[in-house]
């Protein structure tokens, strides 16, 4: 993937670290990385770079800024994911189309006088060429159009599955959702005549959802952590959980197999620790 896709700039790839570092990590990163661009420390400095690595530094280090930063990184990634799947659907599909003109091919060299194999296998090379072009194209065209519409679902009804009702061009959908579903997904509907087609999005308080892996984010005061005050999840995660000690903030505790449920296991559970104020 890379580090930029029109207007944004992914600086967790930049800094070449994950979401949830922690500050400690994104500052070694950082001086890590502006050692090497920074034109008045390197001989093959890159001033771009160099503002572009302190924009980034500046952004993940204030809590405040990163929430925000984090959500429109979450909208990217959903995007690219989905940019990807239908570029892989459009590779599929031309390969497909290629593989019965071959096939076809074949028929006509054996079953067909050879005076008249040249005219048919031109057609059908002609015709397999078009299906390729015309499959491609729609996709592509797919791949820029504007994003899909939302269908917003709370972390419950990603974990346990239900119903859930939504409102796209003024018309007001419901289905049952399967469990598993997560943020990037899509789901189709037909009613009648008319058919809609919208994305995921799990919508919670303190929660990021990256593939099946769900991020939980406790905020603590100084209190709880010179009293080791216990930290209670809501559902459907409904954990108990002492606060670390002696740890440096903010941190993270993983759980496996907590996370959300797939027909090939669950993802895990990562709470991440951070500091208030």
């Amino acid at each position: 993937m890379s580090k930029s896709s029109g207007d944004f700039i992914d600086y967790y790839q930049l800094l070449g670290i994950a979401m949830t570092a922690d500050i400690a990590t994104i500052k070694h990163a950082y001086r890590t990385q502006i050692a090497h661009h920074h034109p008045d420390r390197a001989a093959d400095g890159d001033a771009q770079m160099a503002r572009l690595l302190n924009t980034a530094y500046a952004t993940l280090k204030d809590a405040d800024m990163r929430q925000r930063y984090d959500e429109r990184w979450l909208e990217y990634r959903n995007r690219q994911w989905l940019l990807a799947k239908k570029q892989q659907v459009a590779d599929t599909v031309g390969a497909f189309a290629k593989q019965q003109a071959d096939k076809l091919g074949k028929v006509v060299k054996s079953k067909v006088p050879t005076s008249v194999q040249d005219n048919i296998a031109s057609g059908a090379g002609r015709i397999a060429g078009q299906a390729i072009k015309h499959a491609k194209r729609l996709w592509q065209q797919m791949s820029h159009t504007s994003e899909l519409p939302i269908c917003q679902i709370s972390l419950q009804l990603a974990y346990h599955g239900g119903e859930v009702t939504f409102t796209v061009n003024h018309q007001t959908w419901q289905t049952a959702l399967p469990k598993g579903l997560t943020t990037g997904d899509t789901i189709h509907l037909t009613r009648g005549a008319d058919t809609v087609t919208v994305q995921i999005a799990i919508s919670e308080p303190n929660v990021i959802v990256r593939g099946l892996d769900v991020y939980y984010t406790v905020a603590l005061s100084r209190r709880d952590i010179d009293t080791g005050a216990q930290v209670v999840l809501p559902p459907p995660l409904s954990l108990q959980l002492g606060v670390p000690a002696h740890a440096h903030y903010p941190t993270s505790v993983r759980l496996s197999g907590r996370g959300l449920p797939s027909s090939d296991g669950a993802g895990d559970l990562v709470v991440v620790f951070e500091v208030q104020g």
